[in-house]
């Protein structure tokens, strides 16, 4: 029986997957080339992973399934997570300047007290993701879907919202009109305007 703790496997909520180097201390730097240059049937699930603390900053996770994945005060630095399955993934105090979610999944994920300044998310699902405290300063959330989140206590100053998509459930700030931003609302039963 292989030993997982001596090879060049690690587990992760109980999936065996290729070591990338993201089992070390917090702030570890995880090596671009195991990330980037893997074979499709050999890239990493990250689902429930603990990045916690971790340093992942210009990685390319796009396309990724990270879904439940934990990234608590990480710095993921223009980090691109487009098209990843990042739902219900936990963001909280992460550095997340300048990343890249277009059209990723991020149903009900946490981004409360993360630097989220001028991230890109044009397209991404972000029902139901709570933005507590997050700082979303030059944000480009052109038609991102924010159904159900909460951003009533995120700084949205010179944020895009064109086409975004929100509903009676979407908190917003005080005195911010999402309407008057380019927002859209929906009917919650359809999606409709």
């Amino acid at each position: 029986m292989m030993d997982l703790n001596n090879s060049p496997f690690i587990r992760f909520a109980g999936t065996v997957m290729l070591a990338l180097g993201l089992t070390g201390c917090p702030r570890q730097q995880a090596p671009k080339s195991a990330l980037d240059n893997s074979p499709p049937s050999v890239r990493p699930d990250l689902s429930h992973a603990d990045l916690n603390g971790m340093d992942l900053n210009n990685q390319n996770l796009s396309g990724k399934p990270m879904a439940w994945a934990k990234a608590r005060g990480a710095s993921l630095r223009s980090t691109d997570f487009s098209r990843a399955n990042a739902a219900f993934m936990d963001f909280t105090e992460a550095n997340l300047v300048g990343a890249k979610f277009t059209d990723a999944n991020l149903e009900g994920a946490k981004f409360d007290g993360a630097d989220a300044r001028a991230i890109r998310a044009e397209g991404a699902s972000m029902k139901n993701a709570s933005f507590a405290g997050t700082d979303l300063r030059a944000a480009q959330l052109r038609g991102v879907d924010l159904r159900g989140a909460d951003l009533s206590e995120a700084d949205l100053r010179s944020a895009e919202f064109s086409g975004a998509k929100y509903d009676d459930a979407t908190r917003w700030p005080p005195d911010f009109d999402p309407t008057e931003a380019g927002a859209v609302k929906t009917n919650a039963a359809d999606g409709a305007e």
